[in-house]
């Protein structure tokens, strides 16, 4: 029914023309997917947390083969996707969140000079560390507890898990392609939620980022998820401790910094300073002042229910070169 090796739209970002006539299907597809009422409630549902096909019912006061209808629609469309996880019971589907922003354009498509570069770091590839009172990273194998003097020990490249109750850890990226090019965005991408012994879904943090030592954004995560376990976690992982976390999109841009999609504040690419010194960090942490201080959770591509890392993202396009105006005492030809 529902095409489980659908790909994973991580860029989020829908582009269509309706002069471009391979578009047109694609908008007419998601005009349908998005004219009721049922079904944007059912996406603003999923951009909380992943449901199942029972969870989306039993919220919406429908019945199974209902929720499948509106669904089907939504995944033909590419708003949506599902993947199978084991349960109790055997297998379900849980649905997903397929895009960020859709942007429907009346000029034909031109001919893109936009490169893309990206890059990513794992969870325990930090280059600057510091934490409240613990840190726990968990590996593919088994879970290790840090002390402040072991922060640095080379485990942490094994990392695919990283628990802390609070502090700050800073990753670094290299920032070439803003020497070589000009910048029109960029965008960091990570699976995070609140950190809370055990579990609690309701257990809220507020999660601060800076890149190069500029503030750029506070996100208050919902809870510490662990009411179904991540699609990725190993079978030795106990139920019993996080399961999975909200896949944040922070995007920064001529006009300003963008969270999932919505507009945030103004502080813009140029207070980033992003051709200065020899790389880009990017930093997350909790303030000591936060009114949710509830510490994180960073999921690596192997944890939680998104395979990848801490993700960067750029848009560029290459430097145009000016022609200086001539000199003033330059001999006349």
């Amino acid at each position: 029914m529902f095409d489980s090796e659908q790909k994973i739209n991580y860029d989020g970002i829908v582009k269509t023309s309706i002069t471009d006539e391979n578009d047109k299907e694609r908008i007419f597809g998601i005009a349908c997917a998005l004219a009721h009422p049922l079904r944007l409630t059912i996406l603003e549902q999923l951009l909380t947390q992943p449901r199942s096909i029972t969870e989306i019912a039993k919220i919406n006061k429908i019945t199974n083969s209902t929720a499948i209808f509106h669904l089907k629609l939504m995944e033909k469309a590419q708003l949506v996707f599902s993947r199978c996880q084991p349960n109790k019971k055997g297998k379900t589907l849980i649905f997903y969140i397929n895009f960020s922003e859709i942007g429907i354009s009346t000029q034909p498509k031109a001919q893109s000079d936009i490169h893309i570069f990206t890059q990513s770091a794992g969870v325990g590839e930090y280059v600057e560390a510091c934490f409240s009172k613990y840190l726990r990273i968990a590996t593919s194998d088994n879970i290790i507890v840090l002390e402040h003097n072991d922060a640095f020990h080379s485990c942490r490249f094994d990392a695919q898990l990283l628990c802390t109750d609070g502090g700050k850890f800073t990753y670094a990226f290299s920032n070439a392609f803003a020497k070589e090019n000009t910048v029109r965005r960029i965008e960091f991408s990570l699976e995070l939620c609140s950190e809370s012994p055990y579990f609690r879904n309701d257990w809220k943090s507020e999660i601060s980022f800076d890149v190069n030592g500029t503030e750029i954004l506070t996100y208050i995560s919902p809870g510490d998820f662990g009411d179904r376990r991540g699609k990725l976690n190993p079978p030795w992982w106990a139920n019993k401790y996080t399961q999975y976390g909200q896949l944040v999109r922070i995007a920064i841009d001529r006009e300003g910094v963008w969270l999932n999609g919505n507009l945030s504040n103004a502080i813009t690419l140029d207070c980033l300073q992003l051709e200065k010194s020899n790389r880009l960090t990017f930093s997350v942490y909790t303030k000591d002042d936060a009114k949710y201080a509830g510490g994180f959770n960073l999921f690596g591509k192997k944890f939680g229910n998104f395979e990848q890392d801490i993700v960067l993202r750029c848009e560029c396009e290459p430097k145009r070169c000016e022609i200086p105006p001539p000199c003033e005492n330059a001999p006349m030809l």
